[in-house]
């Protein structure tokens, strides 16, 4: 899966700073019935987690936390972010990591600090998995022409005519590892700036490839990356890498992590906590790490790599876990997610004409539905604990949009009648329905 975003020519555009960057009406070639019916923006009245990753639960605690504490260990010592992310299923921590990819390139509070942020979702792992597995998801995510492009940004600022090996050995620049490794990056890092095959083996060494002994002897190596502590080293040096010759951090937002459950054989168990106790130490200045996973019970139920307690000693221990429960508390809390949402789907100016030329008895802000319809659903959702989820509170609204589309069709109505407690309480309960 590629699953860099946000580098030249990905992401969302960074020139759009808002809190909310509503889509643009007519974004598809055609517009749907439902889409011009009821003045949506897009053509279903859904929330999809990268390209509504604009729209967030702003203004809950939440939220203010998870913000706060992204600054925060901006500015903390190593001064990159270290957490996790987790919540039941439904719960948003897909859209939550891609929030924060969006507030890191578009938002106000993070335009000082210049940084690469990149999805990266896990896939299944086996009992016996070993580390370099999750090694080469991470190095294929930054990407080989990004760290070709960081290392032409390195040699720019050398004396024209430099050795390129001669830049890269000197103190300072390649941190991390014992001699050998260091020497051996260095090496690396030449054969990707001139390209042809020996950049392509170079590629695969640094994904922890082990090469044949005259491949590794034709590029000068030293060492392989035969452990897991080497793999680490070498990472953080494409980190340094990046940072030093784009002026730049690499953020990586690790999603699905609760398949490191699987994890179980004691060899494999111990090179995942060892990596993941580095990854998220002080020594790593140079990478951003936010992982998601999910969870049904409490923390403890965390995937036991993660909740180590030599990983959670570094990540503040339960500070550094930020559980999406406590997104929504309360009906108060349920409705703002509503209308917040229904303010990003609907255009709020043309709800507010047909408003006044049908004379609904609504306010653009909870247009299509009416406020009781709205309070309604809000209720519902609290009612129950798996029901007060972002995807839950979604799907009903958008199944009352359909439901409501089809009746007018049906009855052949052709402007958009108010979505009442009818329409409502015949989603929220369906089997009862006449």
């Amino acid at each position: 899966m590629n699953t860099m975003q946000g580098v030249a020519g990905g992401g969302l555009p960074a020139q759009l700073p808002l809190r909310h960057r509503t889509p643009a009406i007519g974004d598809s070639t055609t517009m749907t019935e439902t889409q011009a019916y009821y003045h949506l923006r897009k053509p279903q009245f859904s929330i999809d987690p990268k390209s509504d990753a604009s729209f967030y639960f702003d203004g809950t605690p939440l939220h203010e936390r998870l913000i706060r504490h992204l600054r925060m260990q901006f500015v903390e010592a190593p001064g990159v972010p270290r957490f996790f992310v987790l919540g039941q299923y439904g719960a948003g921590k897909t859209h939550t990591l891609w929030h924060l990819h969006y507030e890191l390139l578009n938002g106000k509070l993070f335009q000082q600090h210049k940084t690469l942020p990149m999805l990266v979702t896990l896939q299944s792992l086996n009992a016996r998995e070993r580390w370099i597995t999750v090694h080469r998801k991470l190095v294929d995510a930054i990407g080989l022409d990004l760290v070709r492009k960081a290392i032409a940004g390195v040699m720019s600022g050398a004396v024209p005519g430099s050795d390129p090996l001669d830049v890269f050995r000197q103190p300072g620049l390649i941190l991390f590892g014992e001699s050998g490794l260091k020497s051996s990056q260095a090496h690396i890092y030449r054969n990707l700036l001139y390209g042809g095959r020996q950049a392509a083996i170079s590629w695969e060494w640094l994904k922890g490839t082990a090469l044949s002994v005259t491949d590794a002897a034709t590029l000068g190596l030293e060492t392989q990356l035969a452990e897991p502590s080497q793999l680490i080293d070498a990472l953080f040096n494409i980190g340094r890498l990046i940072q030093l010759g784009l002026g730049s951090r690499v953020i990586l937002l690790i999603d699905e992590a609760e398949v490191l459950r699987s994890v179980t054989h004691p060899d494999s168990h111990n090179e995942f906590v060892h990596s993941f106790r580095r990854l998220v130490g002080e020594e790593n200045n140079v990478l951003g790490i936010v992982i998601a996973y999910q969870m049904e019970g409490d923390m403890e139920d965390s995937p036991p790599i993660l909740w180590d307690l030599s990983v959670r000693r570094r990540v503040g221990h339960e500070a550094g876990y930020i559980d999406l429960k406590d997104l929504m508390l309360n009906p108060e809390d349920a409705r703002k997610f509503i209308v917040d949402a229904l303010r990003y789907l609907v255009d709020q100016d043309a709800a507010r004409e047909t408003i006044r030329t049908a004379h609904l008895d609504t306010e653009p802000e909870f247009f299509p539905f009416t406020e009781n319809a709205v309070d309604r659903i809000a209720q519902y959702v609290t009612e129950e604990p798996e029901r007060l989820l972002p995807s839950q509170i979604i799907d009903k609204m958008s199944k009352a949009v359909a439901t409501a589309k089809l009746r007018d069709e049906d009855e052949g109505v052709d402007v958009p009648r108010t979505i009442g407690d009818d329409i409502v309480e015949l989603v929220l309960y369906p089997g009862e329905a006449q």
